[in-house]
């Protein structure tokens, strides 16, 4: 029972240490990227369409979205293995495949069907699709430094 233990430790120690640097990286950044692209560069687009928003602070849902987001991100890359399985090697090829892959995926469906049925500013919309872009591929590239490299 204790070797069994031991070994358990050995194997998903390190990856669990990997997964969580990995995600607060992720965070940091993300967090980083949304403000610039969201409320330095697209903010404008927000202002058009003022009754779809709410009325509280939503800037730390917004964080926190992100943060659940990194946490997913580097979890799902390490269930996964990336995308070894297409031969690449380096890892920042591996990053860049996996966040516009996982983007591609999983975020752009989502923001494509909301901005169908919300009332949203065109504006709005594609500096969201950019936002998530820059965020998922910023994910990629911290989860394949951390984890591969």
């Amino acid at each position: 029972m204790a070797g069994a233990r031991l070994m358990y430790t050995r194997v998903v120690g390190p990856q669990a240490m990997q997964v969580l640097i990995a995600a607060l990286l992720s965070a940091a950044i993300g967090i980083a990227i949304d403000w610039v692209v969201n409320l330095k560069m697209f903010h404008r687009f927000r202002m058009r369409t003022p009754g779809t928003y709410r009325e509280r602070q939503r800037h730390m849902l917004i964080r926190a979205a992100i943060v659940l987001a990194a946490f997913l991100y580097a979890a799902f890359f390490v269930i996964t293995g990336g995308i070894g399985w297409l031969n690449v090697d380096q890892w920042v090829r591996i990053g860049v495949l996996y966040g516009f892959g996982a983007w591609a995926a999983f975020i752009l469906p989502v923001l494509l069907s909301m901005a169908i049925f919300v009332n949203l500013h065109r504006g709005v919309v594609i500096g969201l699709l950019l936002d998530w872009l820059l965020i998922s591929v910023a994910f990629g590239l911290v989860c394949s430094a951390v984890i591969v490299r």
